[in-house]
C-alpha cells in the first residue's frame, strides 16, 4: 500500500510542472521511505541473527548437560578404579 501511494506521488510530481516547493517536499518525503525501509529490512537481517544465535546457545547448552553427565560418568568410573587399585595393593601387601 505504502509502495503504490509512494509511486502515485512520484508520477504526480513528475507529470506535473515542478516548482521548487514541490521538489523540496518530495526529498523527506523520499528519504522517510528510504530510511523506512532500510530500517524495515535491519530489523529483519536481526531477527534472523538473533534466531540463529539462540539456536547456537540452546545447542551448546545440550552439548553442555551431555558433557557435564560424561564427566560425571568418568569421576565415578575413575573413583572405582581408585578404589580397586588402593585395595589391590593393599592385598598384593598383606600377602607379600
Amino acid at each position: 500500500m505504502e509502495s503504490i501511494v509512494m509511486l502515485t506521488i512520484m508520477v504526480k510530481i513528475v507529470i506535473s510542472p515542478l516548482d521548487y516547493a514541490s521538489a523540496l517536499m518530495l526529498i523527506p518525503v523520499v528519504v522517510l521511505y528510504v530510511a523506512k525501509v532500510i530500517v524495515r529490512q535491519s530489523k529483519l537481517e536481526t531477527e534472523a541473527i538473533l534466531d540463529k544465535h539462540s539456536k547456537a546457545i540452546e545447542s551448546l547448552e545440550v552439548n553442555q548437560r551431555e558433557v557435564m553427565k560424561i564427566a560425571e560418568e568418568a569421576k565415578t568410573v575413575l573413583s572405582k578404579l581408585n578404589l580397586q587399585a588402593a585395595f589391590g595393593n593393599r592385598i598384593s601387601r598383606n600377602q607379600g
